[in-house]
This record gives structure tokens, sequence and C-alpha cells, in this order.
């Protein structure tokens, strides 16, 4: 078993077909196996951020209306139906207070701060010898991930690699 944290840039490869896309997905399949290989970790922000990306890029004209309706259906049942896919965690007070601290640590934006704040809550409470992975694609949060310890997730690599 492999316990995966996704933050925003990689939870959006679930929904909207990108570069690493076929990895995230299939990490997914094997969270939703009726014998899961994985776990796949977010923090609700995630959720909020996904549905910006989804409109952003409806805006701009990459998706159309439809298309993106279908996609917050989709991202919509992944946070609030019975059958989730991901282990969501709030944002607690202990992860709020630890916040400010990793972004001035890492000079990381707040939401990246809030992000690699729960995924280390996430991992303190993960079962000794399971393996924690962090993904994300954004350059600073993935140094900052890297430099706090977590072993990082190559998208360019296929998921089992």
């Amino acid at each position: 078993m492999t316990y995966y944290y996704f933050d925003s840039s990689v939870l959006v490869k679930a929904y909207i077909t990108e570069p690493g896309s076929d990895s995230v997905r299939e990490i997914l399949q094997q969270a939703r196996a009726a014998e899961p290989t994985a776990r796949v970790i977010v923090s609700i922000l995630a959720y909020t951020e996904a549905a910006s990306a989804v409109s952003r890029r409806e805006a701009a004209g990459e998706l159309s209306r439809r298309q993106a309706n279908q996609l917050m259906r989709h991202l919509t049942q992944d946070f609030e139906g019975d059958r989730r896919p991901y282990e969501i965690i709030d944002v607690t007070g202990g992860i709020a207070h630890h916040a400010p601290v990793l972004a001035r640590t890492h000079r990381l934006r707040a939401y990246d701060a809030i992000q690699l704040a729960t995924a280390l809550a996430a991992r303190a409470a993960t079962p000794e010898g399971i393996e924690f992975v962090f993904a994300t694609t954004d350059n600073a949060l993935y140094e900052a991930a890297q430099a706090e310890g977590f072993v990082m997730l190559d998208l360019a690599a296929p998921a089992g690699s």
C-alpha cells in the first residue's frame, strides 16, 4: 500500500487531461479497486482549487460549458458523494498554525503552505511502514516538500515506478 498526497495541481489532472493525467488516473484506479493498493489524500481546499481551474479553463475557451458542467459533476461526486476516492483532510487549527511557519521557511504562497502543512499532518498520522508520496507540479511546493523529507511523485514516470 502506498499513500499519495495530491495537491491541487495534481488533482486537476484526474479531471482535465494534461501531461501527467495518465499516471494520476492510474493511481486513482488503484485507490478505487476492490482491494486498493493506493490511498489518495487531499486537502479540502483542493476541491475549491480544482473547481476554480475548471471555471478558468471554461472562461478561456479550453472547455465548453457542457464539458465544464460534466467535470464539475464528477468533481462534486468525488468530494461529496458516498464513494469518495480520496481521504479528505480539513484545515484544522494545527494545520492553520503550522502553515505560516512553512510559508516563511520555504517562501510559499498561502495555499501552498496549507497544502504542505496538511501533507505533513497526514504523513504523521500514517501507519509505520507505509510509503507516503507527495505529488505536485508546482516548483516551489515541490522543493519545499522535498526539503521536508517527502518522497516525490515523478509524473513523467509510470505510476508504479
